[in-house]
């Protein structure tokens, strides 16, 4: 069973959210299996959904597969700071 909580609490979750909850809940069944995975086999099930609700998942571990996320900024405009996300929708930025 899938479970999860939203904070902060005081609100319920957005449709956003509901989408991604969503996602896993199509592949809980196969989560269910008893097969041990590490996280980017998870991530391998869940990339058509993700990718479906309008994600960009991470491909693999190469520099042109990851998917990389800028946080700050310096003068004009130039990445100080950025992390590589397993997945990220950047419509939300």
């Amino acid at each position: 069973m899938i479970n999860y909580q939203f904070f902060p609490r005081s609100h319920g979750v957005t449709k956003e959210i509901q989408a991604v909850i969503d996602c896993f809940k199509k592949i809980e069944t196969t989560l269910e299996d008893g097969t041990h995975r590490v996280s980017n086999d998870v991530l391998a099930l869940l990339r058509p959904y993700l990718e479906a609700c309008g994600y960009d998942v991470e491909k693999g571990k190469g520099r042109d597969e990851k998917i990389d996320v800028p946080v700050l900024f310096a003068e004009n405009n130039a990445i100080d700071k950025s992390f590589y996300a397993d997945t990220f929708n950047f419509l939300w930025m």
